[in-house]
């Protein structure tokens, strides 16, 4: 009886050791694996067609975004203009430059809006604000257009 709990308790640590050596081994591949992966958007990143690509997007993104502001600002001027006949001396041209100009003006706004998000979202990546952080030229973020 003694010696078939010895070569049982010699059977589990054998099982013991082996599954041991498993998990290991699952974790350095792991490891490993993370490594591989950490080095490769290192690398990407800090390409240097990636590096001029980037900060080549935050650039005209920003100037684009600060045109449709211009634009906003024409077009709402624009509108307080037409807006300024009552209603009652309107014509049907008038009635229809003013929607014309309401329309054009809602457009413009949701184009800037989507610019300022699509900065936002990548100034927020850790792998693109990089580009911009020695151009104090560039904002931080843009601001979402009432």
């Amino acid at each position: 009886m003694v010696n078939v709990m010895k070569n049982v308790g010699y059977g589990f640590l054998l099982l013991l050791f082996v599954l041991v050596v498993m998990v290991v081994n699952r974790i350095i591949f792991v490891q490993q694996t993370v490594d591989k992966s950490a080095r490769g958007v290192i690398t990407k990143t800090l390409d240097s067609d990636n590096v001029i690509q980037n900060y080549e997007w935050f650039k005209q993104t920003a100037q684009d975004y600060d045109a449709a502001l211009a634009n906003i600002e024409t077009t709402r001027a624009q509108v307080k203009d037409l807006a300024s006949v009552p209603a009652s001396k309107r014509d049907w041209q008038d009635k229809k430059d003013l929607s014309a100009a309401r329309t054009t003006l809602s457009g413009q706004i949701q184009y800037a809006n989507s610019l300022a998000a699509d900065y936002n979202a990548r100034s927020k990546m850790m792998n693109r604000s990089i580009f911009k952080a020695g151009d104090r030229a560039l904002p931080t973020r843009l601001e979402i257009v009432q």
